[in-house]
Formats: C-alpha cells, structure tokens, sequence
C-alpha cells in the first residue's frame, strides 16, 4: 500500500488530481484503505491502483465510521472507473505484518456534544501558525507559541518533580 498524505489534510479540502499517463480502468476486486470521511459521511478511500494524488470518495453498501480509519476494504469500480469506488466492505481479521501491535490503538475523534476525545498511537499536534500544542506517548505536553499565557479565576498551579522558571 502506497504512503500518502492524506491525514494532514482536511477533508472536506479532497480534490481529485490526475497522475500524468493513460487513464486506468481497474477490473475485478481490489483491496484498499479508509483513509477517512468528506462531509462526515463519504467515506474516503486509498488503494494502489489509484491514479490520483489523494484519496478518493466512494459510495458504500456497509456502514463505517472512524473506528474503522485504516482498516482494509474491499472496493469495486463502477463500470471500472477508478474515481467510482463502491466500499462493499470491511476485510476482517489480522492481515499479516501490517496489523497492530497488542499495545496500539486505532487513531479515532470521538464527539458526543460535550467532549471531544481524540486518540492517536505516538502523538498529537494542535497546530495554528507559529502556536503548538504536541502531546506525546511518552506523557510530555509541549507548549510553544510567540506569547504564551495562562488565566485562571481560581488558583493557578504549577506542579512537577521540579520546576524551573527561565
């Protein structure tokens, strides 16, 4: 499966972009991967076969959602043209050297209206200009911005095995 940028960009960004050559009509039962949604309903789908730069949107005959971001699926092309994938579903099961390890998670967003829970297996960047906010696996929280600044109306505390001002 090729490697693609699909995450870092937003999808409802996803345009279809058409790699110089003849155009491919794909036959038969491929398999691909969600890589994500447009519209917080189209699905978005990778395959190798795909003459594109960027994910395609398909239609599916199965339910998903972000729990099932990465895993494999199985496509068919409507009359063979690849910009037409129908997911007809989910491949199930461990698929070899590519299943995830026993202490890896699904990267998923989870919003139910009064949190968002977002999960990712190594880190997570919040980015805006030349403000950061990273967590990472290994419990560190980095904070970095041109000014940084911090209100509370109660008690604002500072905790830590040792702190250090400048």
């Amino acid at each position: 499966m090729k490697k693609n940028t699909a995450k870092k960009m937003s999808p409802s960004d996803v345009s279809l972009k058409v790699v110089p050559g003849p155009p491919a009509q794909i036959d038969g039962v491929v398999v691909g991967r969600l890589q994500g949604f447009r519209d917080q309903d189209l699905p978005l789908v990778d395959f190798v076969e795909n003459p594109f730069l960027t994910p395609v949107p398909a239609r599916t005959t199965v339910s998903l959602s972000v729990a099932d971001l990465e895993k494999e699926v199985v496509l068919q092309f409507e009359n063979g043209q690849p910009h037409k994938p129908i997911i007809l579903g989910l491949l199930l099961g461990k698929t070899g050297p590519e299943h995830k390890l026993e202490n890896e998670v699904a990267p998923f967003v989870e919003v139910d209206g009064e949190k968002i829970v977002v999960n990712a297996n190594r880190e997570i960047v919040l980015r805006c200009g030349e403000a950061s906010i990273t967590l990472t696996r290994a419990g560190k929280v980095l904070i970095k911005g041109e000014h940084v600044v911090s209100h509370s109306k109660g008690a604002n505390k500072i905790k830590g095995g040792s702190v250090q001002i400048n």
